[in-house]
This record gives C-alpha cells, sequence and structure tokens, in this order.
C-alpha cells in the first residue's frame, strides 16, 4: 500500500503522472493505476483509514518543505536522489 499511496499523494498534490511514480519504483503504470485505484476504494470504505491519510496529508501541508524534497528525489533517477 506504501507505494500506492505515494502515488494517490503524488498525483494529488503535485500533479504527478502515474508513470513518473512507476518509474521511480521501477514498476509498471499499470501495476501503480491498479494499487491507487485500490487505495481509492479503500478510502471510500474504510474511515479509520481515510481518517488517517487526511492526518497524513495535513502534516505534509504545514510542512512544505517535505513535499519539496519529495518533489526533488521523484524527479530524478533513484540514484541521485539517494545523492543529497
Amino acid at each position: 500500500m506504501g507505494r500506492s499511496l505515494v502515488a494517490y499523494l503524488g498525483r494529488r498534490w503535485a500533479g504527478y503522472s502515474l508513470r513518473v511514480v512507476a518509474d521511480h519504483f521501477g514498476r509498471d503504470p499499470v501495476v501503480i493505476s491498479v494499487g491507487v485505484k485500490r487505495l481509492e476504494e479503500r478510502l471510500g470504505a474504510d474511515r479509520g483509514l481515510s481518517h488517517r491519510v487526511e492526518i497524513l496529508e495535513k502534516n505534509l501541508i504545514r510542512n512544505k518543505k517535505v513535499v519539496k524534497v519529495n518533489y526533488l528525489c521523484l524527479s530524478r533517477s533513484r540514484e541521485k536522489c539517494q545523492e543529497k
């Protein structure tokens, strides 16, 4: 669920395509897409999960520095991200 959550949040808050997230994790975009769809379904059905994701989103918005770091790392190759 971790990759799906990253893809969901990346698409929602940073405008990342699922292809960019898939490339970052070395996965097929279809796999990421299916994961995001399942996550969205779970968010609709599980109020506890939805609440935890909402808290995570609020924390990321409050600390925009974290979002910027994630943005830089997702836009580069994994090796360059690890160098910084």
